[in-house]
């Protein structure tokens, strides 16, 4: 078969069923196997295989972490099918958008060799974008909006939404029949998810950059000047102290995860022994009631903020004299210059202070 216009594309042939993945959450990602796409309507978070598509994977994190793909537009989007993008040639609204080439365009490394594999094209999953030769895919891709099994076994499956599918539904939709988008919807930002990670380890040795564990930094404070718009910081067991305002600090929106031993690679380091837990009343050293924390993890006291407590401890956050002034722990209060969010284990979902 023979295009007239040699666009890459994701031919149509007909609608199928497909079975439906489990459902997972950023939580379960390893973050160098994890992208993270911002759209103008919120984050899209898709899981990658490494293990089943290695070269297109890797072709994905080069070409993010050169910044190709932020400004890229979905230049074909076909409702109930796919939204298209990355061209990084001709497809930046920001720079080179070319409206009669948009599609055509590469990268300027080499097309890959085809990795079609067993996985399926189900509703939220990113597959590899091609001409008719099945190693041409080069730096173009896609993601359903629906199942689409007539696509199995002939494009490479290399990742799958798990977090923001909701985002892309709300990519700007094309004409009917080739997909055209008049004023498309682009991605904003494209990052693989470890380069947004910054690690807190009380025990590290000094010095440290957050990057890894092993360069974890030494103190909270830092770690949270340091950290830029959507980034993670993952803070092993140990004891920190933020002392000053919220406001004074976080300038950025960050998400903590809390409990790590210091070696992890994904973002449950207790499993669910780690629940976040939302409690009603302060603990009290007189009554051991069901608001006292017992076990490790970050906790919310209405009074307070959040707080990181060890095993069957009371957090160590309290008032300190008549005067007011805070002491202890981390403490974090309503009113800051910018949300902070935390991951519920137990809930399986992002809270945000104050809620």
């Amino acid at each position: 078969m023979r295009f007239s216009n040699p666009k890459i594309i994701v031919i149509i042939i007909s609608f199928a069923f497909c079975f439906v993945g489990d459902a997972r959450t950023r939580a379960d990602l390893v973050p160098e196997d994890t992208l993270l796409i911002d759209l103008v309507t919120g984050r899209v978070v898709i899981e990658m295989y490494p293990t089943i598509a290695p070269r297109h994977v890797a072709r994905i994190r080069e070409l993010a972490r050169a910044g190709l793909y932020d400004g890229v537009a979905f230049h074909r989007v076909i409702d109930g099918f796919m939204a298209q993008t990355g061209d990084v040639k001709h497809g930046n609204i920001k720079s080179n958008y070319n409206r009669s080439l948009v599609g055509t365009g590469n990268s300027d490394l080499p097309n890959l060799s085809a990795e079609f594999n067993v996985l399926k094209h189900l509703r939220g999953t990113a597959s590899m974008a091609r001409a008719q030769d099945p190693n041409s895919a080069n730096s173009q891709f896609f993601i359903c909006f629906a199942d689409a099994a007539f696509l199995d076994g002939q494009y490479s499956v290399w990742g799958q939404v798990v977090e923001g599918i909701e985002h892309v539904d709300k990519i700007q939709r094309g004409v009917a029949g080739s997909g055209a988008v008049a004023n498309p919807d682009s991605m904003v930002k494209v990052m693989v998810a470890s380069d947004s990670v910054l690690r807190v380890d009380d025990n590290a040795s000094a010095g440290g950059d957050g990057t890894s564990w092993a360069k974890a930094f030494t103190e909270l404070s830092k770690a949270v000047e340091q950290a830029d718009s959507g980034f993670e910081l993952w803070v092993a067991e140990g004891e920190y102290r933020l002392t000053g305002s919220l406001e004074s600090r976080l300038k950025n929106e960050v998400k903590f995860f809390g409990g790590f031993k210091g070696s992890e690679l994904i973002r449950t380091p207790l499993g669910e022994a780690n629940a976040t837990r939302l409690v009603d009343a302060l603990p009290s050293q007189a009554l051991d009631t069901n608001a006292t924390p017992h076990t490790y993890g970050w906790y919310f006291q209405p009074d307070w903020g959040w707080i990181w407590t060890a095993e069957k401890t009371f957090p160590y956050v309290y008032m300190a004299g008549s005067s007011g002034k805070t002491a202890g722990w981390l403490m974090f209060r309503e009113g800051s210059a910018a949300p902070v969010y935390f991951y519920s284990f137990a809930q399986k979902k992002w809270v945000t202070l104050g809620e």
